[in-house]
């Protein structure tokens, strides 16, 4: 059975971006192109799961291309 989506409250979206700039500066400690940043970035918000972000966490998700 597959979950049903749903949306994160603020903690939880905090805790998921952390983690996305973890695995970000990590990835990118080998190759730090706008490209590299912006292709996880869109892996992480595409990838089947039952999370659905808000266009403002979505905006949030990708300003850390800059970062």
């Amino acid at each position: 059975m597959q979950e049903i989506p749903k949306l994160m409250d603020d903690h939880e979206f905090r805790k998921e971006l952390e983690r996305i700039q973890e695995h970000l500066d990590a990835i990118s400690k080998e190759s730090n192109t706008v490209e590299v940043r912006r292709n996880y970035l869109i892996s992480c918000v595409t990838i089947p799961s039952a999370k659905i972000y808000t266009p403002d966490q979505l905006r949030q998700i990708f300003d850390l291309t800059w970062k």
